[in-house]
């Protein structure tokens, strides 16, 4: 805790001079602010060099990451309590007690703000890098439109289907990726640990080794060798593309090499059309424009290909082009292109989107059974060999050591 010292004019415009105690000078002012002053001067005093067990709990707090599950939770919770009739102010007292972490902290400074007259989506302004980028937008509007509860709950599903659409493409990629590290450990194990030995005992008796288990020592001697060298280029490649990837050219032409990856590229296309379908539907049924949703659209998709033709087409769009005509030649697929078009005729593009991500979103769970049922077949296959193989090698040797 600190100490402030702060001049300030009261309702009568009167000055007033004293001093307080706050964790930061932010919090400081909304607390002069709720007492009806104004702040003329904030200033520091002396910061307490120990720390209590609540500046440790506050500190903590700000640190610890919030999760998908609290953010879907918080603003189901405020759609429902706005809905029961509540004030935005006891909606989010509420909320404070529903939680912990880092989220009631937040939940804190949020309804600070409001009761210090400050607008509900300048508050979660404040905090852009822990919400989603579209929820200040979507509360601005439903200010206006004085649908606050609906847009809570339309944030909630975003959110939701965000994160069922990225859990479908981690678990499917997930499965194979496991069971290959897991076949190469136990193929180097085998190789480096198991095949040398029977080499020694080879060279002990004075025999030739038959060629699959010379070609497994072999093999195991050129790991030993340069395994630690491999292993550095991998690491150095790796860390190369990773920094790489951060640079917009860079970023670009990587993006779109995983867009023409057999099957995976596919998947990373449907669920795009549904993540953008859905979302421009709800955005323009809040009310928000459709170059508006178009700019926040664009910072939410995570491939560079289609985020650079969201915003082809929306400098189509304010150059006097249709939206469906303004995504030819992009990286949307047709279905989508065509929908965009026909629900631009008949002045019922939200449905149409709606059904579009509805659409994707069953293709892309499709997508990733079929991937998940290839994978399968093919990690057994290659462990299967591999493991054969070595085995092979080793009852070869037994057999030629036996006989």
């Amino acid at each position: 805790m600190s100490t402030y010292q702060y001049i300030c004019l009261n309702q009568n415009k009167k000055r007033e001079v004293g001093t307080l105690d706050a964790s930061s000078q932010g919090v400081a002012a909304n607390i002069l602010r709720e007492r009806g002053l104004r702040v003329l001067e904030l200033a520091i005093v002396n910061s307490s060099a120990a720390l209590n067990s609540s500046d440790i709990s506050v500190i903590l707090a700000n640190i610890l990451p919030i999760s998908t599950g609290q953010k879907i939770f918080f603003f189901r919770q405020l759609a429902l309590t706005l809905r029961s009739g509540l004030s935005l102010t006891e909606s989010l007292e509420i909320q404070q007690n529903l939680f912990s972490g880092r989220l009631v902290e937040v939940v804190k400074n949020i309804n600070q703000q409001v009761r210090s007259g400050n607008s509900l989506s300048d508050a979660f302004a404040t905090h852009k890098k822990l919400f989603p980028a579209m929820a200040e937008h979507l509360i601005r509007s439903a200010e206006a439109t004085g649908e606050l509860d609906v847009v809570m709950e339309r944030i909630a599903t975003h959110i939701q289907k965000k994160q069922d659409l990225s859990r479908q493409t981690m678990s499917t990629m997930l499965y194979p990726g496991i069971t290959m590290l897991i076949a190469v450990g136990m193929f180097y194990m085998l190789v480096t640990k198991v095949i040398p030995k029977f080499a020694e005992f080879f060279e002990k008796a004075g025999k030739t080794m038959p060629p699959e288990t010379q070609s497994m020592v072999n093999l195991a001697k050129f790991f030993n060798d340069w395994g630690l060298v491999i292993t550095g280029i991998i690491i150095v490649i790796i860390m190369g593309l990773s920094f790489w990837h951060t640079m917009p050219k860079g970023r670009l032409v990587l993006d779109k090499i995983m867009l023409k990856i057999p099957i995976l590229g596919s998947v990373i296309i449907f669920g795009a059309m549904s993540q953008i379908s859905w979302t421009l539907s709800m955005l323009l049924n809040s009310g928000l424009t459709l170059l508006d949703s178009l700019g926040i659209i664009r910072s939410l998709v995570g491939n560079q290909v289609i985020s650079d033709d969201i915003e082809k087409a929306r400098l189509g769009i304010l150059s006097g082009k249709n939206f469906g005509a303004s995504l030819e030649g992009s990286s949307f697929t047709p279905l989508v292109q065509n929908l965009i078009t026909v629900g631009e005729k008949s002045g019922s593009l939200v449905q149409v989107l709606q059904e579009s991500g509805a659409h994707y979103e069953e293709a892309l769970n499709h997508k990733n059974k079929v991937l998940s049922g290839l994978m399968e077949p093919v990690s057994i296959l290659l462990i299967g060999g591999m493991v054969a193989y070595v085995y092979i090698a080793f009852f070869k040797a037994i057999f030629a050591l036996s006989g």
